[in-house]
């Protein structure tokens, strides 16, 4: 692999499909964990104060999992064929 980050960044943005819009990426990923929330939160009924400690460790376990999988998946510098 070349160590130059800039002509990685740019072979890698020239193999992105050209009907590829990070912003309709980002909303779409965005407003459907809204409804996701949104869902989940109108079934809650009687949570007790030490119940509410799930969400934390939940965002923190789930954010981890994003970054993973984007480290090991999404962003992976093997040679494109």
């Amino acid at each position: 692999m070349n160590d130059d980050p800039q002509a990685f960044r740019d072979q890698y943005r020239a193999g992105i499909g050209k009907h590829y819009n990070a912003y309709l990426h980002g909303g779409f990923v965005l407003v459907f964990g809204i409804a996701c929330l949104g869902y989940y939160i109108s079934r809650l009924h009687n949570v007790q104060p030490l119940e509410w400690l799930v969400i934390p460790a939940a965002y923190l376990f789930f954010n981890w999992g994003e970054y993973q999988i984007h480290k090991n998946w999404g962003h992976t510098k093997a040679p494109r064929g």
